[in-house]
């Protein structure tokens, strides 16, 4: 008899697998920092050096101890007390290394001539550049040209992409992270301002229960790594997502709505609230706006769970 798997049991197990590793991992933490720092003495007795460094992925601010010898980074060891990430990278940061010398990544310019790839100088490249920019500028202007941002530049090629627009004449200039940022900017200006983020990693762990509405164990593994420390303290983990994610397996209770149904689960969940009474009114009148008309459209409109 031939037993057919499907995608959610494949899901389902893996995350399981993953859970029950994630604990016994927990007792043998012990034993793996000890055989790093060992691994680390080693190395520095051998001429290798540990830079401490923060990583440039994102603005999480990971720290890392970069191995270096004949100033060359050659890769990367765990900085296991860090307070951010306590050794923990994501695959990006983990990775970060490649972005210096990665066997694949070019080391001078290049150019296709008559179908073949074949290397230029840096004055070469830099002279067909500025002449088709000049001359794209001359017939069409400056909005002519567009500037796509990189997740993989740094802040400061960021800024020097931004202030060469700007000396350029034109707005065309956007990134991935606006996109991908939009959503929390837009709640962010309505709460706490846009230069603002929620809680830190602390404020996480000493959290009694938190609600997700997304896949963190995945999309964010440093900060996941903060909010299982809640779970082991006690936290109540909330998962609502339509798909049985990593968040899930090792969530106390999975919410798993129909898609484009978010809204109604969030405004069912104001319903019970406001119904119960169970509001901090004196925080709601302190700092907060609008609760009135919440509260009028909610229970108008009947969003109860049933």
């Amino acid at each position: 008899m031939k037993l057919k798997l499907t995608r959610r049991d494949f899901l389902k197990a893996s995350a399981i697998s993953l859970a029950v590793a994630g604990g016994l991992l927990k007792y043998a933490k012990g034993d793996i920092v000890r055989e790093a720092e060992e691994v680390q003495k080693k190395e520095q007795e051998k001429g290798y050096k540990l830079v401490k460094t923060i990583c440039t992925g994102c603005a999480v601010g990971c720290g890392m101890l970069a191995v270096v010898k004949d100033d060359q980074w050659l890769w990367i060891e765990p900085w296991t007390n860090n307070p951010i990430n306590r050794g923990k990278l994501c695959c990006k940061g983990a990775s970060a290394n490649y972005i210096v010398h990665s066997p694949r990544r070019l080391k001078y310019p290049m150019i296709k001539r008559n179908g073949k790839w074949e290397k230029i100088s840096w004055d070469e490249a830099l002279e067909i550049i500025a002449k088709k920019l000049h001359e794209v500028r001359q017939k069409y202007g400056p909005d002519a040209v567009f500037f796509a941002g990189s997740a993989k530049v740094s802040t400061e090629m960021a800024y020097l992409q931004r202030k060469f627009m700007a000396f350029w004449g034109s707005n065309n200039i956007d990134h991935q992270a606006r996109i991908c940022h939009s959503t929390t900017v837009a709640g962010l200006g309505n709460t706490w301002g846009y230069g603002a983020m929620t809680n830190n990693f602390n404020d996480m762990r000493h959290a009694k229960c938190i609600i997700f509405f997304s896949n963190p164990a995945e999309a964010h593994p440093v900060s996941f790594y903060h909010i299982y420390e809640a779970k082991k303290r006690g936290a109540i983990l909330i998962c609502c997502d339509p798909r049985f994610s990593r968040t899930t397996a090792v969530s106390d209770l999975h919410l798993q709505f129909r898609p484009g149904t978010d809204i109604p689960l969030v405004w069912g969940i104001c319903y019970e609230i406001i119904k119960n009474g169970w509001y901090d009114e004196e925080f709601i009148k302190q700092r907060t706006y609008g609760f009135e008309y919440l509260k009028h459209e909610v229970m108008k409109e009947d969003y109860s769970p049933e």
